[in-house]
């Protein structure tokens, strides 16, 4: 399915038909938003990724 909106128009119509860049407005209606993360559990999972890299 192409997507006929503005944006488009200067997408490579190869682009425009891939369903994993422009999903279909069913796949759309069943997607979630993550709340955003409070900044001390942010701050942990830096920590955390940080160590893990690290070693430490």
């Amino acid at each position: 399915m192409t997507r006929e909106n503005p944006e488009t128009s200067f997408v490579k119509p190869a682009i425009a038909r891939d369903p994993s860049v422009y999903p279909a407005d069913e796949v759309l209606s069943k997607m979630t938003l993550l709340k955003p993360m409070r900044p001390e559990i942010r701050r942990l999972q830096n920590r955390l990724c940080a160590q893990l890299k690290t070693g430490r």
